[in-house]
């Protein structure tokens, strides 16, 4: 167990051994090697209050596991972060920070679930998203300051239990909103390739544009509540079999 707050920085590996234990605590840890830089082989790892910090900058794996706060933040450079297998656990916030870098984050790869409990922000971070597993973030989502999102045709579910709010230039292909608890507000215009959903939850298109470029027939299935305040809906798709429902 690592007791106490302050931080620890790692130069090479970290690894945690077959029948070891880490109890990363309340500490910053800088893991500042490249490549594979956190190794868990048949290990415990406990995130704990901790945070990590992936600063290698050239082409890094990042293990599926449980974090608390998740951040990628290379000190230069283009720098890809390939994450494994499984399932990724962020109990808190996962976060790209701009440092003049540009920050890619590969899941589409090995197609890890994500579930992100906080908020996912890209500041010049570009995520590549699974085309087959699910990925939901419990927070906000924020992709700011020139940082993208790739959807590869996949659903990215919202589940905040509270106040969120989306920023994005880039499209979302199926995005679902899914808290009874949630209240989301649009902080920029979005665009939504295939079905916007809400099936639980609030959303308030504030003064934005949402547009609905799928073909489904149905681009909107709203079964809960949409608050359209100043917002403009603009359907977009043509539905070659029929009509669209609005």
């Amino acid at each position: 167990t690592s007791s106490g707050s302050g931080s620890i920085t790692v130069a090479g590996v970290l690894t945690i051994d077959s029948g070891d234990s880490l109890n990363a605590g309340s500490k910053d840890w800088n893991l500042a090697g490249s490549g594979s830089p956190f190794v868990i082989t048949g290990a415990t790892f406990t995130a704990s209050t901790s945070s990590f910090y992936f600063k290698g900058t050239s082409a890094t794996s990042v293990p599926s596991t449980t974090y608390n706060h998740l951040i990628f933040n290379p000190s230069s450079g283009t720098v890809t972060y390939t994450l494994g297998s499984g399932t990724l656990n962020v109990n808190g916030d996962l976060t790209t920070v701009d440092l003049s870098t540009t920050v890619n984050i590969e899941a589409n790869t090995n197609d890890p679930v994500v579930d992100i409990n906080g908020d996912l922000t890209l500041d010049n971070g570009n995520w590549n998203a699974s085309a087959t597993a699910a990925m939901n973030v419990g927070g906000s989502f924020l992709n700011n300051l020139g940082g993208s999102f790739t959807h590869n045709n996949n659903t990215l579910t919202l589940d905040s239990s509270d106040a969120a709010s989306i920023t994005s230039a880039s499209a979302f292909y199926n995005l679902t909103f899914n808290n009874s608890s949630g209240d989301w507000t649009l902080d920029s215009n979005i665009t939504v390739e295939r079905i916007l959903t809400i099936t639980a939850g609030t959303l308030d298109g504030s003064s934005r544009t949402i547009t609905l470029s799928g073909t489904t027939g149905n681009p909107f299935v709203n079964g809960d509540t949409f608050t359209s305040s100043t917002s403009t809906v603009s359907y977009t798709g043509n539905n070659a079999s029929g009509n669209t429902v609005v």
